[in-house]
């Protein structure tokens, strides 16, 4: 990892433990993040320079579970013995790991089959794609929107300023 990714990495840490979306979950839970959010510009590559539009921000999310499924992140064991009893409900510790990857190898597939087909659904309603990516469904912030409507906002800009909107698979 070059210096400049590691410092904005650690940048990136600071920012989304102010994120209430991130905070919300358990500390022990959050404490699981660290090492794949400071991976992030590493992840995301030539995406980052991208400007923010809805293929740029899929591709970004598709990455980033590509990484965190990847078994040599151990990122699934660890969230998954970080997660509390309660809610594992009947589940066993041992199997977990497992439901974990083929719930978020689901999510993986969904990201993948729905950035193709989005633009065109939009344009089928006649939604432009700047006015969807201000909506609640991406969950862009005001700091977000306000770099996205003077042109500014990019994928590196955006996992600085609200991480999360990568990171969660809304």
């Amino acid at each position: 990892m070059n210096e400049k990714s590691d410092v904005i990495g650690t940048e990136i840490w600071k920012q989304i433990q102010e994120d209430p979306d991130f905070l919300i979950q358990p500390e022990k839970i959050r404490g699981t993040y660290k090492e794949v959010v400071e991976a992030l510009p590493n992840v995301l590559g030539e995406l980052l320079d991208q400007q923010l539009t809805l293929t740029n921000m899929i591709g970004a999310k598709v990455r980033f579970l590509r990484y965190i499924l990847d078994p040599e992140t151990g990122f699934i064991e660890k969230y998954a013995h970080a997660l509390p009893d309660e809610n594992i409900g009947l589940m066993s510790r041992e199997e977990l790991p497992s439901t974990l990857r083929e719930i978020m190898g689901g999510a993986l597939e969904m990201l993948e089959s729905m950035a193709g087909g989005i633009l065109i659904m939009l344009e089928e309603q006649s939604i432009a794609q700047s006015d969807f990516l201000q909506t609640d469904k991406v969950g862009l912030g005001p700091k977000a929107i306000d770099l996205l409507r003077k042109g500014e906002l990019t994928i590196g800009r955006l996992i600085l300023v609200q991480p999360m909107v990568i990171i969660n698979n809304r």
